[in-house]
């Protein structure tokens, strides 16, 4: 039965009356999975809904129409078969509710990676509570559980990435009694150590796209008890951070002098495309030994990253000398997880109040654009409630990133659309579309999960993993890579490192 709306209340819209918070106007991918909602009026009376699927003009092709007391549920049938209608026509969604103001869903032809690969653990990611990787299918509603840490004795696990959007490869960071890094390759799996002697470990892993390298930072945490009246800021220090590469064909680790040289901390590896070249942030060290309850909280909140790059030479093995990409810290805030646009002119990056991790509410997501040595805190994506972690589609088409906008406590994961300014008849300058929680089949989600969602990325193939290849890969014996580039150290420092 069709519903025609007969008018507006300007002063209400619905944007304030539906959950999750879809009811503005977004930019959606052809094949995502449909946008569930409920009414939030707790069932108190009926309402009409209208779906008109719009053209280029804005006149309606087709429609939908229902009655509900307020939960709003698509058939991944009628959902396919209408987002179809959009695209063709190159154009949107326009949905009524009642006599509240429409809204619009535009279709992109743009389609989005299948899958977005993310640890699931509890409020404030506490490192030793129960921890999670789950695969969800971008397309449907599929969750699948690749890792569960209550399979291999609850030992903190974190770091995972996967290669250029390809989740076959995949690499895993275990610490506890378990130690090491799970190096995954489509079917098999092997796992490295680096014996306590040479005091550093395996973090943050960025696969290189082209070649048969992984790049880690060996950077360890030194937090600081303070928090602010707010809870929106733990002060953290970082300790023996350099880059290091894992040879995977040759099974070495090593490093070069401009990649560990003492005076700098550096962190969170991230590759271009071509794999040519290595970006990472750096700041200079911190001596933590000359900290005192004086000039402790001034120091630490001065400790900042800016965002270099370095050009490396697969063939040889070599490397140039580290280049200035952005002076993040002039801006007053610390870049961390730099993520490079597959054109290579942006970079997305979280950037907080310093250090390198967005603890509590705090963190935003900021642009650089290379070409034009600017640097831009992306209002359209950041909220008061904290940002972190964006990272790019494969195509770069789209981008997503973990938020607490929903209620300030928990994350979820929201994605967005990307424009750049070089694209022909964009507008003068990039930029990203309203962001939207991933889309869940029960409206109700998001209400009832107490689980962080966090460290998002995307993958064009599914994991190989399943909970009984965790447990079996994980708990096989790690071996020692070639580590002759490195000198063991006689007393490993047992300076608390944190996560």
């Amino acid at each position: 039965m069709a519903f025609a709306a007969v008018g507006c209340r300007q002063s209400e819209t619905a944007e304030t009356l539906i959950y999750p918070d879809y009811g503005k106007d977004l930019v959606l991918p052809c094949n995502i999975a449909p946008l569930n909602f409920y009414i939030g009026d707790n069932g108190t009376r009926r309402h009409h809904v209208r779906i008109d699927v719009c053209d280029s003009m804005g006149a309606a092709v087709d429609f939908l129409t229902m009655k509900t007391r307020g939960k709003v549920q698509f058939s991944l049938r009628t959902w396919r078969k209408l987002t179809s209608q959009a695209v063709a026509n190159h154009g949107a969604f326009k949905i009524h509710i009642d006599t509240f103001a429409p809204f619009s869903w535009k279709i992109s032809p743009d389609s989005i990676d299948p899958y977005v690969i993310y640890r699931s653990g509890p409020f404030d990611d506490n490192p030793g509570g129960r921890l999670q990787v789950y695969q969800r299918s971008l397309q449907d509603f599929e969750h699948k559980l690749l890792i569960d840490n209550a399979l291999t004795d609850n030992n903190c696990m974190n770091c995972h990435a996967v290669g250029a959007g390809n989740a076959e490869r995949m690499i895993v960071h275990i610490r506890g009694a378990h130690a090491g890094t799970l190096v995954i390759q489509a079917d098999t799996a092997v796992k490295i150590a680096v014996p306590a002697t040479y005091d550093f470990r395996l973090s943050y892993p960025a696969h290189n796209p082209m070649h048969p390298y992984i790049a880690f930072a060996t950077t360890k945490i030194a937090p600081f008890n303070y928090v602010n009246p707010h809870r929106t800021q733990d002060l953290i220090a970082d300790y023996g951070g350099r880059i290091v590469l894992y040879d995977i064909l040759r099974d070495r680790i090593f490093t070069v002098p401009a990649l560990s040289d003492t005076a700098f901390q550096y962190t969170f590896p991230a590759w271009s495309a071509d794999g040519r070249t290595l970006y990472f942030c750096r700041t200079a060290t911190l001596p933590l030994d000359s900290l005192t309850p004086e000039n402790e909280k001034e120091a630490l909140i001065a400790f900042r990253y800016d965002v270099y790059k370095i050009d490396f030479n697969p063939d040889t093995d070599t490397f140039g000398e580290p280049e200035l990409v952005s002076a993040v810290s002039r801006s007053h805030v610390s870049a961390a997880m730099p993520a490079v646009h597959p054109e290579g002119r942006y970079i997305l990056v979280s950037a907080m109040m310093m250090g390198s991790h967005a603890s509590q509410n705090q963190g935003d997501i900021y642009l650089i654009d290379t070409e034009k040595d600017t640097l831009r805190a992306l209002d359209e994506l950041n909220s008061p409630d904290g940002e972190a972690a964006a990272g790019w589609s494969v195509d770069g088409k789209w981008a997503v990133y973990r938020s607490k906008m929903q209620n300030g406590s928990n994350s979820a994961l929201y994605i967005a659309h990307f424009e750049s300014d070089s694209a022909e008849g964009q507008p003068a300058a990039a930029r990203f579309s309203t962001p939207f929680v991933i889309p869940e089949r029960n409206p109700y989600y998001y209400k009832r999960n107490t689980r962080m969602q966090i460290f998002p990325v995307f993958s064009r193939t599914p994991s190989p993993l399943n909970p009984q290849k965790w447990r079996q890969w994980s708990l096989q014996t790690a071996h020692i890579p070639d580590l002759s580039a490195f000198t063991p150290q006689s007393t490993p420092t047992s300076q608390d490192s944190g996560h």
